[in-house]
């Protein structure tokens, strides 16, 4: 139950990012005097420690904030071929958390680039978008591309312009035009 109660609020507060591996899990319990992870549960449990405090005592990374090790992971070149999972692939890696930008709304094929947030992981831009044009952001820039395999079955928001003569029943009219491209609305 409370290793339940931790891994719901490791991904309520969108952490797993920020996980340490389990030897060193093991090393942060043995400092503080327990043999193994159902012990200290037990003691959560118990409330020796409330779940966040276990939390930040043993499964978080205290030193890395989420830009840096993407930053680092960049740097490091520690490729992984992309998963199936992944319609953007980030220079070749496949487990960094990528968000589609709102001010361009780039579409599967068009030109693309991927910008290191502090604080969204990678926003994909497309290559054109006014708001990277300024010479701090493009030093902050990656190389990102369309994984065809999976973007094809995959649905996306788009932002449409449509210029038109206004008239009875245009928005009818353009309505059914979107319904027979199977967009939604």
């Amino acid at each position: 139950q409370t290793k339940g109660q931790i891994e719901e609020y490791i991904a309520k507060k969108d952490l797993k990012w920020k996980l340490v591996d389990s030897e060193t899990q093991l090393e942060r319990l043995h400092a503080i005097n327990y043999n193994n992870i159902e012990d200290f549960l037990l003691d959560v449990a118990n409330d020796e420690y409330t779940v966040v405090e276990a939390i930040n005592l043993i499964y978080l990374d205290r030193e890395t904030s989420q830009n840096e090790k993407i930053l680092k992971k960049l740097q490091d070149k520690q490729y992984k071929k992309a998963q199936l999972k992944d319609d953007i692939i980030v220079q070749g890696i496949s487990s960094i958390k990528v968000v589609i930008s709102q001010c361009c709304l780039p579409l599967p094929y068009e030109e693309i680039t991927g910008y290191v947030s502090k604080a969204e992981g990678i926003k994909v831009h497309l290559k054109t978008c006014r708001n990277l044009q300024s010479s701090d952001k493009q030093e902050r820039q990656v190389e990102v591309s369309w994984n065809e395999a999976v973007c094809k079955n995959k649905q996306y928001d788009c932002a449409i312009r449509i210029e038109a003569i206004d008239r009875p029943a245009l928005l009818v009219d353009v309505t059914k035009v979107l319904s027979h491209l199977n967009a939604s609305v």
